[in-house]
């Protein structure tokens, strides 16, 4: 992987690209615990961050993985192991108010993307993709901060992830709600 800050700027990239095989993976699908044979993941991550002087921070990530079951533990494979989405995607923005009444405050927005994955390792059936979207406020009070952050924003109901097409599905927590104080 490379990671790269331009001079000047408090901002960075990074990109990272991976392939890997893991041999004798124990693996745990429901209640069952079981032995696969051999597993590839092999995929990049890119990531962007920048602070900017006018308040503004801005947040981006990509993340592409080809997952493939290599050999089962019973002499065959070329399926994607379940729970396993091929993209994910992220982007967050926050501004803070430097100056003014407002000197302190701000307010955060982003979007979390779960691309498909299969629900078994057979590959029989699809999870759908998934938008999810979250939100902050917060305030900037001398050595204090208060914060209220919102993830699942708009309540939406989503499929998480599988494990067999008949009993084994879960849904995605929905809006969840959190306050803190940091000192």
């Amino acid at each position: 992987g490379i990671k790269y800050q331009p001079k000047g700027w408090n901002s960075f990239v990074t990109v990272a690209a991976f392939d890997l095989t893991r041999e004798n993976v124990s693996r745990t699908i429901g209640n069952e615990r079981f032995q696969t044979g051999e597993i590839r993941s092999r995929g990049i991550e890119v990531e962007g961050v920048a602070s900017l002087d006018s308040g503004w921070d801005i947040k981006l990530a990509y993340a592409y993985t080809d997952m493939e079951i290599r050999d089962d533990g019973e002499g065959t494979g070329g399926n994607m192991p379940s729970g396993v989405p091929r993209h994910r995607m992220s982007l967050w923005g926050d501004y803070t108010f430097k100056t003014g009444v407002l000197e302190g405050f701000g307010a955060g927005v982003g979007a979390r993307y779960i691309g498909s994955s299969f629900g078994d390792d057979d590959n029989s059936f699809e999870v759908p993709a998934a938008t999810l979207v979250d939100a902050a406020i917060h305030y900037d009070w001398k050595n204090m901060k208060f914060q209220l952050n919102a993830s699942n924003f708009f309540d939406k109901q989503y499929v998480a992830s599988c494990f067999n097409r008949t009993s084994g599905c879960f849904y995605g927590e929905g809006r969840k709600i959190t306050g803190s104080v940091k000192y």
